[in-house]
């Protein structure tokens, strides 16, 4: 993998390393006459160190340097902003995030081909792309905590299912994305999935943040880094992500009315818990601090959470999540550069009355005979009253860093359309934008697998196009 000189000329040039962007550069290194490169704003080794390898989160998530801090969130209009989790590496977050590989449910898909005209992502054309992605994660062993909240979901009525079926509900253990080894879990990252071994018409460089795409007409003809290089390309691809894409886009002077709007993310809190009598090494320092969970209903998800990454194994939590938000909102960016990103969760009175429900399924949940007995205490509210509620929410608010729709698809008569069906930016022809920015929607899901399959589906595209 070699350095680039600073005035080159690629086929194709990938901007941004992440999930999407390793997906892209395999479809295209399929194609041995395509010259392909592939920037990455951090480091970018195919064999990153050690703590990018743990199957624990907390362990990747404190491995320094592979995150921005340009990024804010406020999550809702009462809150205040916090850090906003970007990976910075190649692997982008499948190399620092919990793992957890949902399918998304078919009428995810189905709604973005019947109200955003996507037809071409309805769950027919699409399912084997999902199962495929879903088919290369494993589970792991249930602990005791696992257990006890399977035995408490049964106590509550809830069955087991097989969480790697679309649109399944029940609880079970979750697909996760690990190497093969049951005994010795490892992360099985994006670059492990597509980049292992690299294709040899594939160059790849680190450390190279792109200020700019040069641009003449409706052509893009390649990029501008910020130590001066400037690259050529007869294709440009942005796999930045839900805030890198759209802010490319704007530094460059592309000013569509779309860019920034319609921004979803996954509202969701956590109930803390001390477990009792957990601590028989499961949540040992390279082991998935998630393992299984439940789909309570069509837009609720839960996750239970071994431990959260402090010392003392035996504090862990019960996380809700709302999967299927209606609220939706912008993404701003300071005069300094900062971004700021406002989902304004929970703004629709549907949200608000779905998340109450979520958070009553919690406590339920730990009033069961068997979360009894393995819940030492918790920290949730102290009433089931709305009001009470719907306050202790917007106190603990959080995300599960699953945005989307910055860059959204959909039809050419939408003026907030920002690429069409294949990915490609409207008033282009040879730019594109592949990642979670142009998902129309949140899925019911976390986000990761539907990222892989818009990522392998429109990179083979352009690859059959090349």
């Amino acid at each position: 993998m070699s350095g680039v000189p600073r005035t080159d000329h690629f086929d194709t040039v990938i901007v941004g390393g992440g999930p999407a962007g390793v997906a892209v550069a395999a479809a295209l290194g399929a194609q041995p006459s395509q010259r392909v490169l592939l920037l990455e704003a951090g480091p970018a080794e195919l064999v990153p160190p050690g703590g990018l390898r743990s199957a624990n989160l907390f362990t990747a998530l404190a491995v320094p340097d592979r995150q921005w801090h340009t990024t804010t969130v406020r999550h809702h209009r009462d809150c205040p902003e916090t850090e906003y989790v970007r990976a910075r590496t190649l692997g982008g977050g499948s190399a620092i995030n919990a793992m957890v590989c949902l399918p998304a449910a078919p009428a995810d898909f189905d709604e973005w081909a019947n109200t955003y005209g996507a037809t071409e992502w309805s769950y027919a054309h699409i399912r084997y792309h999902q199962e495929a992605v879903v088919g290369r994660a494993h589970t792991v062993p249930l602990g005791r905590g696992d257990n006890a909240v399977a035995d408490g979901l049964r106590e509550l009525g809830l069955h087991p299912t097989d969480l790697a079926v679309a649109g399944a509900v029940g609880f079970g253990a979750l697909p996760l994305s690990l190497g093969d080894s049951p005994d010795h879990p490892m992360r099985r990252g994006a670059v492990d999935t597509y980049l292992r071994p690299p294709p040899s018409n594939l160059t790849v460089r680190g450390h190279a943040v792109v200020q700019r795409l040069n641009w003449t007409g409706n052509m893009v003809t390649g990029v501008e880094l910020d130590d001066g290089a400037v690259i050529s390309a007869d294709c440009v691809v942005s796999c930045a992500g839900v805030v890198g894409s759209p802010l490319l886009l704007w530094r460059s002077h592309i000013d569509l009315p779309g860019i920034g709007l319609g921004l979803q993310d996954h509202p969701g809190v956590s109930i803390a818990v001390r477990w009792r009598n957990i601590d028989d090494g499961e949540p040992a320092g390279n082991q998935p601090a998630i393992v299984s969970g439940a789909r309570l209903d069509g837009d609720l998800l839960l996750l239970a959470i071994k431990h959260t990454g402090q010392s003392d194994k035996s504090l862990g939590a019960l996380g809700i999540a709302l999967t299927r938000p209606s609220s939706r909102g912008v993404l701003r960016v300071q005069p300094n550069g900062h971004s700021v990103l406002e989902p304004q969760m929970l703004a629709s009175p549907p949200d608000r009355i779905r998340m109450r429900a979520g958070v009553r399924h919690i406590l339920e949940l730990l009033r069961t005979s068997a979360l009894r007995d393995s819940v030492a205490d918790f920290n949730g509210p102290d009433t089931l009253g709305d009001d009470d509620i719907d306050r202790w929410v917007v106190q603990h608010l959080g995300d599960w860093y699953h945005g989307t729709g910055t860059c959204r698809m959909g039809p050419p008569d939408d003026q907030h359309t920002v690429v069409d069906q294949t990915c490609r930016v409207r008033g282009f022809d040879n730019l594109y934008v592949i990642d979670a920015s142009v998902m129309p929607t949140c899925t019911a899901a976390t986000t990761a697998v539907a990222v892989s399959v818009v990522a392998e589906r429109a990179g083979a595209w352009l690859a059959h196009s090349a």
